[in-house]
């Protein structure tokens, strides 16, 4: 009795290791002890790390905001002796170095730091924010020491334009999260490391959708005048000295697949047991059977704010199915949660189990949705149409869109047009005002 309740917890926990993310880490004995118990190989969930350089890399100064430094061997950060912020820009590919689906385990970036203002007499906080706009890597050169900038060239990145010099930053001085990845304090001449677990929530978004990967912003709190760095770019001669990011990673050696039924977005509806396709001002916004697209996240069984896993722009047939391929890593159960562009979001009542080859699961019974909550319509279920604005109710701010963009005479595919006729007007007010009156909103675990 006590080998099995041992080998019970060690399950438990390594389940929950896997599922949940937490800083828990097994034993070799224990990962070894189960594997050999339930006949699996190592390599089913192989374990690996890579260090990658930089694809490009840049400095943007306040000070100087028509220059840049994209081909010099180093990038700055921080405060100058005049209190004007000089801030790095750093991107990693990281998609063409990491398996798709793998699940990304640890981040750490390395970098050299050069040279410090007043000798590192200062230690100063520098910070890692997401970019949320892509940007460039000229052939400008400001030399060894980088100071003010060299004159940008095509496709540089300055403190005004995210490529020089034709697009600007949506924020001058580039568009990021406010929240930092990551922050580690620095000093004086050395390489210092930067890791966190939101520089693994960066990576791994980053891998499962190349296309929103513009990297990081390296800034000091710019607090105080005399916080500069010098680092060294991937530019530098010396390449023991470039930026590398190592990053830990699980590669499932496969797929479950996952079909997805009786998805009905009220706004789509078409009375008749399908879905009307979505246009635009040229017709169907989408090609052959699509009729729109939702988002398709998991998350954990025992904490719904654990977003595990996330499939994006999943095509939504006219028949109310969708169908995604999800790493057969995540073997735990997990809710189901549909996200279409202006309905109510949407989940599975219980979580759904992934550990035993193909699932399949429908929106077909108000049993089926957590809270029951779904609209019925002649033996079929909707998922409730008109948040627009995605906050989760439908109110009267979802009413103020309509009604200004139907002022406007808005035409296309937005998500104003709840019908997805191509037409914002009083026919998507009546769903809305409908839904509102009801006091619809999303019910979650």
């Amino acid at each position: 009795m006590k080998l099995r309740h041992l080998l019970s917890r060690i399950s438990m926990e390594i389940r929950l290791f896997i599922s949940m993310k937490t800083s828990y880490r097994p034993s070799r004995v224990a990962i070894l002890l189960l594997l050999m118990i339930h006949g699996f190989t190592w390599n089913a969930y192989a374990q690996s790390t890579v260090t990658i350089y930089p694809s490009k890399d840049n400095t943007i100064y306040a000070d100087n905001q028509s220059n840049s430094n994209g081909a010099g061997e180093v990038f700055l950060g921080g405060n100058n002796g005049n209190s004007f912020a000089n801030r790095g820009l750093i991107a990693f590919d990281i998609a063409g170095n990491i398996p798709a689906g793998a699940i990304i385990t640890d981040v750490t970036l390395r970098l050299h730091c050069s040279n410090a203002a007043q000798g590192g007499a200062n230690p100063t906080d520098f910070e890692l924010h997401q970019l949320l706009e892509d940007w460039g890597e000229g052939s400008s050169n400001a030399g060894n020491h980088a100071g003010p900038g060299a004159a940008a060239t095509t496709g540089d990145a300055t403190w005004l334009n995210n490529f020089f010099d034709g697009t600007f930053w949506t924020t001058p001085g580039g568009t990021y999260q406010s929240t930092a990845s990551a922050v580690t304090t620095v000093g004086g001449v050395e390489s210092y490391s930067w890791s966190a677990s939101g520089m693994i929530t960066d990576v791994q978004a980053w891998l499962d959708q190349p296309a929103a990967n513009f990297g990081w912003i390296l800034k000091s709190t710019e607090a105080n005048s005399y916080e500069g760095r010098r680092f060294d770019s991937r530019e530098n001669h010396t390449q023991e000295f470039w930026p590398a990011l190592t990053i830990g990673y699980t590669e499932s050696n496969g797929f479950t697949p996952l079909s997805l039924f009786s998805i009905f977005p009220q706004g789509l509806y078409n009375g008749n047991g399908g879905l009307n396709k979505a246009k635009d001002a040229s017709g169907n916004h989408f090609p052959g059977n699509i009729a729109d697209q939702v988002t398709i996240e998991l998350h954990n069984g025992s904490n719904y704010s654990n977003t595990v896993y996330t499939a994006s722009n999943v095509d939504l047939d006219v028949t109310g199915s969708a169908q995604i391929q999800v790493p057969s890593v995540y073997n735990g159960s997990y809710y189901i949660t549909i996200i279409h562009r202006n309905s109510i979001t949407t989940v599975s009542v219980n979580p759904v189990s992934f550990g035993s080859g193909p699932v399949s699961f429908g929106f077909d019974s108000p049993a089926k949705a957590f809270g029951g909550n779904l609209l019925a319509d002649n033996g079929n279920y909707l998922i409730y149409g008109g948040d627009i604005s995605r906050d989760g109710v439908v109110d009267g701010s979802d009413m103020a869109d309509i009604d200004n963009a139907s002022t406007g005479l808005q035409i296309g595919y937005y998500p104003e047009d709840v019908n997805g006729d191509g037409i914002v007007d009083g026919s998507d007010m009546a769903i809305v005002d409908n839904n509102s009156t009801g006091l619809i909103h999303f019910i979650l675990p």
